[in-house]
């Protein structure tokens, strides 16, 4: 989906540091070898926090800092504040089912904390916590089947991880950097 009349497309993600990022990304690369793909191999491994909301250039550099001031507030993401719950497979998915309170309660801070314009929309927090491994459209013969058999072999849902709260951004007209067409925005602290 392109921006409406300019506006930056923007998601706020938790993406997985340690062993646990290191076991997503050799899932992918296992996927890729085997030639098959799946829509969750086009974004970083990452929980999902909000929808997709969308801002005007001038608002932008104020929702970047906005996040970036609430996220430093909070502070860190301790590693046992995620409990990944289980590999999941049902309904045309595959993934890890999170439980967290540490990311509601801080999605819900962010959320709170947001000004946006009339011709923006609000930012949405997700009720499902999830990080996913294969949804959409498959390619190459896979079926979920094979990728949640894949899943369970390659990832262990107690593998040591640390959580990195930020904004991403959809880039527009296909541009991309790193082979993907979504980028992390950096927050400096004020």
């Amino acid at each position: 989906m392109s921006a409406p009349s300019g506006l930056r497309e923007l998601i706020l993600y938790a993406t997985p540091t340690g062993d646990l990022q290191r076991q997503c990304d050799a899932y992918f690369e296992h996927l890729n070898l085997r030639g098959w793909h799946t829509t969750a191999q086009t974004y970083p491994p990452h929980i999902t926090l909000t929808g997709f909301f969308w801002r005007s250039p001038h608002t932008h550099a104020q929702v970047v800092r906005s996040v970036g001031e609430v996220v430093e507030e909070f502070g860190p993401i301790e590693p046992d504040a995620v409990r990944i719950e289980r590999i999941g497979h049902h309904d045309a998915w595959v993934g890890l089912e999170i439980s967290s309170q540490a990311l509601a309660d801080l999605t819900h801070r962010v959320v709170g904390a947001d000004i946006y314009n009339p011709d923006e929309d609000a930012m949405r927090p997700k009720d499902w916590l999830h990080l996913s491994l294969a949804y959409g459209d498959l390619a190459g013969g896979a079926t979920l089947t094979d990728l949640a058999n894949l899943a369970k072999v390659l990832i262990d849902p107690n593998a040591s991880a640390g959580w990195e709260v930020g904004l991403w951004e959809r880039l527009p007209n296909g541009q991309a950097v790193h082979g993907a067409n979504w980028q992390r925005i950096e927050m400096a602290p004020r």
